[in-house]
């Protein structure tokens, strides 16, 4: 596992992603068979780190994540003859019913308002909310990214603790541009212009 993800994950993919993939390897498969011989590994193995996991009450979407490095893993591991099959192959996950998202009130919001009012991010959160953009999209949004004329959004990056690179699909998307959108920056640009800090706005960016 460590050599996969020095070789194959932490040269070829974000550096988020391969954060990721080692605290999973870290935390949930290497303390049930991190000293195995790669293998003896067998199926029921990898059902035990579901398993342990389960006890642990931890969410299907995380036991799924899990699941899936590990057969990223053993899939390059078969592609490199180390090994007879993807012990991975029919490995369940424990059905749960999903928790409710938690959305903010119209009480909450009005109190996240009133204290970003006087700060640059009062309407970047009014703009997210509007446009439905992720936290990363919004911190690599660039005058340039917006279409004025045709009333979009021109995702194509974004920002996370690896820096700026790719959307979390890799792929260039649109987001329609509304008449609020267009408000909220607008008031953005006049606050912004006030501070007069080149390094938060700039006419060519």
């Amino acid at each position: 596992f460590e050599k996969w993800l020095g070789t194959y994950v932490k040269p070829l993919k974000k550096k988020a992603t391969y954060d990721q993939y080692e605290s999973l390897f870290l935390t949930h498969i290497k303390p049930v068979f991190g000293s195995r011989k790669l293998s003896n590994i067998k199926r029921y193995d990898i059902q035990e780190v579901i398993s342990v996991m389960n006890t642990k009450n931890l969410s299907t979407w995380t036991m799924k994540h899990v699941r899936k490095v590990m057969r990223l893993a053993f899939s390059k591991a078969l592609e490199d003859k180390l090994i007879a099959e993807n012990p991975v192959d029919k490995i369940e996950i424990p059905k749960k019913q999903a928790k409710p998202r938690k959305t903010l009130t119209t009480s909450e919001l009005k109190i996240l308002f009133q204290h970003t009012k006087n700060t640059r991010w009062h309407w970047a959160f009014k703009f997210l909310l509007v446009t439905g953009l992720r936290r990363g999209e919004l911190l690599a949004l660039k005058w340039s990214d917006i279409d004025f004329e045709n009333k979009r959004i021109i995702v194509d990056e974004s920002n996370s603790a690896g820096g700026v690179g790719d959307t979390k699909s890799s792929k260039v998307h649109y987001v329609p541009l509304s008449g609020l959108s267009i408000e909220y920056l607008k008031n953005q640009k006049d606050m912004l212009i006030k501070e007069n800090n080149p390094a938060l706005y700039n006419d060519e960016l």
